[in-house]
């Protein structure tokens, strides 16, 4: 009776926190129009630009200052039904009502992204909004990226929206919440922070946009979220408290780069609005992580006691605080940072769309290091994941086969030699780079990932979660590995196709030369490269092991294995060494002085695909074979590394 009470008082004390989104909100418009105010005399001094609308030059930042807190509701919402919350396969009923509450905020967030297009073109125009007529606004649509990334992301929203309103399940939220993450970035991405800094930018911006999402989406969902016991609401609690500390680091790590990319000078940071703003924002980021510090320390325990109530007022004034600094960050993001020196502008040779031309190749230049952010963090976590697994297993007792971990690493050596060495500096300006980059990411890279297991390892590695009903890890991957979406795409007829598309047509579209001309597309597609690749080799070779249930047969691998070879060959042959030049309006704007001419180089380039594609199918039959003749009897290592976790159900055939 007494914990029935206490549960009721504390959903009744969650449904009255709804009303603390308004004063966060004013937060965020105050300092909104705080910050613009300051910056306003910088930005009407940028050149090229018409005179703008007072009206629409207002307009425009609060219309994206809305659409950041309509994509942090929406994100936070699905975070909290998908892995914050109790639950096997269906959602709890706190879950459930958080994806609705998501789907309308998508809908919102749908129609504010909708409404920024014609604010964009009534400042542009620098005549109001008695300028915008429908046909201006498709023409406008078709010529400004920064009105096509808003359409997108209405798409995209739209889209949420509506399957907000009939899924049910915990997967098909996960599935929402990665929309929803997409959704987030084309506007940063378009936008000055995400189309300057040099290696840096675009990908700093994306990582630091993903963080704050999912950081201060995850406080909004716990502050609205209802009818929810004392004890679902600690587990939610605690879980998004492990995810805090991470994301806060992710936020602050992308927040500092960005603003080290815009400032060439220390003395900017005080003495520029630009460096001013990133200071409130470092202070704001200190204060986040003080009063995140306090929850753990005094609030956590007085909640999982049943007290919610300072916890609750403690989470109400972060959320405020958020709230005022993404105000601070809309601010920034108007205000264009300091002028560097004349002698930080020049010292090198420059294409038309400002990429920097490396000096011509030489071994020290090949060994240097290409700044990059994504690939050395991805490398970095993969590694030491494995790595920690391995270690995990040796402490139970049942050491993991040396050649695994030894193919592992080497399989993500690759991905950094390609992707952040000084090789890794010739992709945009050579085509025989970048096809070396993009067949090593899609065949050699992925190959190795597959004979190293880490899937296997994971299952065995990871321990079953400890609280009732809540998914960890190990659950979501065993309920990922139990889809049918999933069996089907692990056969080779479907994952063919899939990595036909994904990598071929790259060459036989416009595809080619935005990836040679943007830095965040090549990060997309090289991440693209890497998963399509590792699902054709993991279809290919079938489970490892004893069990052959769900091994493909030898003559539908063998279709598959003959189906890639002749489109690769093709592509290698007909398309790059016999072609005509791809992405020729690239190549003309390109101020290369040394080198082979560019249709020369890509004739190389084909050389290079169809040597590559010989060599990777030896070594792909080589693979298959030697997976194969270990299937009928397991060797005791591989038997041994393969049992379950104690308590955990056992899995076969997992990657």
């Amino acid at each position: 009776m007494a914990d029935s009470l206490v549960t009721a008082q504390a959903a009744d004390r969650m449904r009255s926190r709804w009303p603390v989104l308004l004063p966060a909100a004013a937060a965020a418009l105050l300092l909104t129009w705080l910050t613009l105010s300051a910056g306003s005399e910088e930005e009407s001094s940028v050149a090229g630009l018409p005179g703008s609308d007072a009206g629409a030059a207002w307009l425009v930042p609060m219309v994206q200052l809305l659409n950041d807190l309509a994509a942090v509701m929406t994100a936070g919402c699905l975070l909290g039904a998908a892995v914050l919350l109790p639950g096997d396969r269906l959602l709890a009923a706190a879950g459930y009502r958080w994806v609705r509450t998501a789907g309308w905020s998508a809908l919102v967030w749908s129609l504010l992204s909708l409404a920024a297009v014609p604010a964009l073109l009534a400042e542009f125009l620098g005549r109001g909004l008695s300028g915008v007529t429908p046909t201006a606004v498709v023409q406008f649509v078709a010529d400004s990226p920064q009105a096509q990334a808003r359409l997108v992301v209405a798409v995209l929203a739209a889209v949420l929206a509506m399957a907000a309103r009939v899924i049910l399940s915990m997967g098909g939220t996960l599935g929402l919440l990665l929309v929803a993450l997409l959704a987030a970035l084309p506007p940063a991405l378009v936008g000055h922070a995400g189309g300057t800094g040099g290696i840096y930018g675009p990908t700093a911006v994306a990582l630091h946009v993903l963080g704050v999402v999912l950081w201060a989406g995850g406080l909004v969902a716990l502050l609205v979220c209802r009818s929810i016991s004392v004890g679902a609401a600690g587990a939610a609690v605690s879980r998004f408290s492990r995810l805090a500390g991470p994301l806060a680091l992710l936020v602050g790590g992308s927040g500092v780069l960005t603003a080290l990319t815009r400032l060439s000078d220390p003395a900017q940071a005080l003495g520029s609005s630009y460096g001013l703003l990133v200071m409130i924002k470092l202070v704001a980021f200190v204060g986040l992580i003080v009063v995140g510090a306090w929850h753990r320390r005094w609030t956590m325990p007085a909640l999982v006691a049943g007290r919610p109530a300072a916890f609750l007022r403690l989470l109400s004034v972060e959320v405020v605080l958020f709230g005022a600094t993404m105000g601070v960050a809309v601010g920034l993001s108007r205000t264009p940072p300091p002028t560097p020196p004349a002698a930080a502008q020049g010292g090198g040779s420059h294409a038309a769309a400002d990429v920097v031309v490396p000096a011509p190749p030489s071994p020290a230049a090949l060994l240097d290091v290409h700044p990059g952010l994504v690939f050395p963090v991805l490398t970095a976590a993969a590694i030491g994941l494995y790595l920690a697994g391995v270690r995990r297993m040796s402490a139970r007792g049942r050491p993991w086969p040396r050649l695994r971990t030894l193919a592992w690493s080497a399989s993500w050596a690759l991905v950094l030699l390609v992707t952040s060495s000084g090789l890794a500096g010739y992709g945009g300006v050579l085509s025989s780079v970048h096809v070396l980059q993009h067949f090593t990411l899609s065949l050699a890279a992925p190959l190795l990932m597959v004979l190293a297991r880490p899937g296997r390892l994971a299952m065995t590695a990871l321990r079953p979660s400890t609280g009732q009903d809540l998914r960890g890890p190990r659950e979501w991957l065993v309920a990922l590995r139990g889809r049918p979406v999933m069996g089907a795409a692990l056969h080779p007829m479907v994952a063919l196709p899939v990595y036909l598309v994904v990598n071929h047509s790259v060459y036989v579209s416009g595809l080619y030369g935005w990836l040679l001309r943007s830095e965040a597309a090549d990060v997309v597609f090289f991440t693209l490269f890497l998963i399509s690749g590792t699902l054709f080799f993991r279809a290919l070779l079938g489970p490892a092991g004893p069990d052959t249930a769900t091994a493909p047969r030898p003559p539908v691998v063998l279709a598959a294995l003959a189906g890639w070879a002749a489109v690769h060959g093709a592509v290698a042959l007909v398309v790059l060494r016999s072609g005509p030049l791809l992405a020729a309006e690239w190549w003309s704007q390109l101020l290369r002085l040394w080198g082979p001419m560019p249709i020369e180089d890509q004739q190389t380039a084909g050389r290079i695909a169809a040597t590559y594609g010989v060599a990777m199918l030896f070594a792909t039959v080589l693979a298959i074979l030697w997976r194969r003749s270990r299937r009928p009897g397991a060797p005791p290592a591989a038997a041994c590394s393969a049992a379950p976790v104690q308590g955990a159900p056992q899995v076969q055939g997992t990657r």
